[in-house]
């Protein structure tokens, strides 16, 4: 039989909440004679601080410590990863290897525990890591294969600032197109790509976000083009360059989504249809972690083709053409057009 502990009542640290945080056994020293840092990673134990305090828990609970501490733990309460602390998130060792992005913590008793525990709570929904492919391309180092504008070099780390962003926002930013591609076939930004790619789910987007990404430090808006309830997209150039694009994603059916695109010069509409993501996974872009479809080959394959693993230069991929899942989608009158598509400079 597993140990039981019981949670008793509100959720801050003073509470008696986490009275049977307090009861565990302290954590082993280090050989200069400090504790060593324990975090709970429990995910049942987080949601049940996090929603009722008085459901019981089951012991081991999970926790986590650095890989650097070679010492014993008392596994009739621990249930114990190691990880690893990388820029801005952490590789949690174990059967399911997983990786999420840095929260901050509060002590509590011998543990220390997430400060905000529903954002916990969506990290680690997300944080099984899947490794990317890193196939080594066959591309012709002529012209043909570079980009008039390439991105920025370590661009990376503008998206991560965006992803940070938008998380703020209240959102779980995903990345999406030849951003996804990149990623899971080369283990990188390809290239000759043009731009980057984030999609957030219709549910998570809010009329104030307009706003607040007109007012991001670090990137200017370049274009909205859309209407909230079935087409929106934004164009965000970072400082000092490179474009990123952000899709609302939106309900096709039970199994699909989809996100739109317009071409300016003949008002057509276009939407891509795509399998729904089977859950949220974690992908390493470069050294930094970004949310990623766990079913990545299933939408790879639905928007690239069968060939999705072969290099495909830009100057030759026509964006309302080349997709196997596109598919017209109406046109704007010109009144709709004033009204949504909209370019800021």
């Amino acid at each position: 039989m597993r140990k039981r502990i019981q949670f008793q009542s509100a959720i801050i640290p003073s509470n008696p909440c986490f009275e049977f945080i307090h009861s565990l056994p302290p954590p082993p020293l280090t050989s200069n004679g400090q504790f060593i840092d324990i975090y709970l990673i429990d995910a049942t134990a987080i949601e049940e601080l996090r929603t009722n305090c008085n459901a019981s828990v089951d012991l081991p609970i999970a926790v986590m410590v650095s890989e650097d501490h070679d010492v014993s733990f008392d596994t009739e309460t621990y249930n114990v990863s190691f990880f690893v602390d990388k820029v801005d998130f952490i590789l949690i060792k174990g059967k399911t290897e997983r990786a999420m992005l840095k929260l901050d913590h509060h002590r509590v008793g011998p543990l220390l525990i997430p400060m905000d525990l529903q954002r916990f709570s969506d990290f680690y929904e997300r944080s099984r890591l899947i490794p990317c492919l890193n196939k080594k391309m066959k591309r012709n180092k002529t012209k043909e294969y570079e980009n008039k504008y390439p991105l920025p070099k370590h661009f990376e780390n503008k998206m991560a600032e965006l992803r940070d962003a938008l998380i703020d926002m209240g959102t779980m930013p995903f990345i999406t197109g030849g951003t996804l591609l990149g990623w899971y076939r080369e283990c990188a930004i390809i290239p000759h790509t043009m731009d980057a790619d984030f999609g957030v789910l219709r549910q998570d987007y809010r009329p104030r976000m307009l706003q607040q990404i007109k007012d991001l430090p670090g990137f200017d808006l370049f274009k909205r083009i859309g209407r909230d309830y079935d087409s929106l997209e934004f164009t965000l150039v970072a400082h000092h360059g490179g474009p990123i694009d952000i899709f609302i994603v939106y309900d096709e059916d039970d199994d699909h989504v989809y996100t739109t695109g317009l071409d300016k010069p003949s008002r057509l509409r276009f939407k891509w249809i795509l399998p729904r993501a089977k859950g949220y996974c974690s992908g390493i872009l470069n050294g930094r972690l970004f949310f990623v479809p766990c079913n990545v080959e299933q939408i790879l394959r639905t928007e690239y083709g069968k060939e999705w693993q072969h290099d495909h230069p830009t100057s030759k991929f026509n964006w309302w053409e080349s997709s196997p899942n596109v598919v017209a989608n109406g046109e704007f009158t010109e009144e709709e057009m004033d009204k949504y598509y909209i370019q800021y400079y």
